[in-house]
């Protein structure tokens, strides 16, 4: 007995995921009609243009790379009575509310409620709806079919902008699209991490990278909120009423490149940085300024101490035909400060290697230079890059903590930023090194 899937993109069927009773994972075929449309665009790099059936394993990277990852994707499953270990399943119950402008539905389902029909209103304030965040984002996940790919427990809301940023929450009905991501700060080994993840990104705001709009709402357990990059608000929408968002397709590298979430971290015979610059040499509108920027975004997850910058921490807009362009910067955190004195212990390999060296404490001015012919950047872009974020690093984190104490966090944010700079001072020190050795 055959199983089926639809793929929606842009509320238009694009192909089917099917699995015959002897396949254990779902293949993919595009849609006939869909292939013949003028307007057809990929769904992922891996996975072009095609009348062929993708078997499971070509097709897995993409849709597995939809879905939670780690202890999250465990919770879930247990909501939903599905085995973690069978991703496609999950796929099933989560599809309507994807990363992306994607959406998974049954046979016989589907996505057209209009409006404000589409969305149910969260009486609660924001911090009630996530006070218990294991149980009570499962039990939204598991009655309103919402995925966030990730490690980290998230959830994905609609917000009425009309409201404070602590009520007007509605969850999504019948695959309409989420507004905002937020992520509770529920582990206490790490201290302050909604607040790291704020200050990371506000930072980065200063220091000139494209960065979605984000925001705190304090108290007992403060939640760093992020407005998705992938929605759009529709033109004319919100006047009097909610506004109507449109989903904008994306995909992370993982996806592109056609790996599973598994391998999204460098290992010692990858060479993740080669694979990124080939998607962009290959695919992107621009690719000479987005190969920079990509270098400039690793140079930043360096010195500001990012070890979990990984393929799924950068992604890409699917723009029309196969031109890609970077989507904004996300999932900043300065994961060195927990060294076992402050907090926990996190690994300090990074996520994707600079030269020769996986460790950060280990990477030296020449992985700089490897760095850059790895990016396919001429040395003098490279060494301004370098020297630029170098010189940048101490104004930024001044910006963040006066933004911080703009939106009401505590003296121990500012303490925090602090930390954060010092942590940052002998890699700073590598940079400038490396920026001369390139000039």
């Amino acid at each position: 007995m055959s199983e089926s899937l639809k793929v929606l993109q842009g509320g238009v069927l694009v192909g089917a995921l099917d699995k015959g009773d002897s396949e254990p994972f779902y293949g993919f075929t595009y849609d006939e009609a869909y292939l013949k449309s003028s307007s057809a665009v990929p769904l992922s790099l891996s996975l072009p243009l095609s009348a062929r059936r993708y078997t499971g394993y070509e097709a897995m990277p993409f849709f597995e790379g939809l879905l939670p990852e780690g202890d999250v994707r465990e919770a879930v499953a247990r909501q939903f009575h599905v085995s973690a270990m069978r991703p496609m399943e999950l796929i099933r119950v989560l599809g309507k509310d994807c990363a992306g402008d994607v959406v998974i539905l049954e046979e016989g389902d589907s996505c057209d409620l209009p409006g404000e029909a589409a969305y149910v209103p969260l009486p609660n304030t924001l911090e009630e709806i996530v006070r218990y965040p294991y149980g009570a984002i499962a039990q939204l996940r598991a009655e309103y079919r919402l995925s966030l790919a990730g490690g980290q427990e998230k959830i994905a809301l609609f917000h009425d902008d009309r409201a404070p940023l602590d009520k007007g929450w509605f969850a999504p009905l019948a695959g309409a699209p989420s507004s905002h991501i937020i992520k509770p700060q529920i582990a206490d080994r790490f201290p302050l991490l909604a607040s790291n993840e704020f200050i990371c990104m506000e930072a980065a705001r200063a220091m000139g990278f494209e960065v979605p709009e984000t925001a705190i709402v304090l108290g007992e357990h403060p939640l760093f909120i992020v407005r998705r990059y992938d929605r759009e608000m529709m033109e004319g929408s919100g006047d009097g009423a909610l506004q109507v968002l449109r989903r904008v397709h994306q995909e992370d590298f993982c996806q592109a490149i056609g790996l599973t979430s598994g391998e999204k971290y460098e290992k010692q015979k990858t060479h993740h940085a080669q694979d990124m610059a080939r998607i962009l040499v290959d695919y992107a509108a621009r690719p000479i300024e987005a190969l920079g920027e990509l270098f400039r975004r690793i140079a930043l997850s360096y010195l500001i101490g990012n070890c979990d910058a990984h393929l799924k921490n950068y992604s890409l807009f699917l723009n029309g035909g196969v031109a890609v362009s970077l989507a904004p910067v996300y999932d900043l955190v300065c994961t060195t400060i927990y060294d076992g004195r402050f907090g926990g212990e996190l690994n300090r390999s990074m996520g994707i290697r600079i030269g020769d060296h996986l460790n950060i404490d280990k990477v030296a001015p020449n992985d700089f230079i490897l760095l850059a012919r790895d990016m396919r950047q001429p040395k003098r872009v490279a060494a301004k890059i370098l020297e630029e974020l170098a010189s940048s690093l101490e104004a930024a984190f001044e910006a963040a903590a006066i933004e911080s104490a703009r939106v009401g966090l505590a003296d121990d944010a500012y303490d925090l930023t602090q930390r954060i700079v010092r942590s940052a001072a002998k890699r700073k020190g590598v940079m400038r090194k490396a920026a001369d050795l390139l000039g």
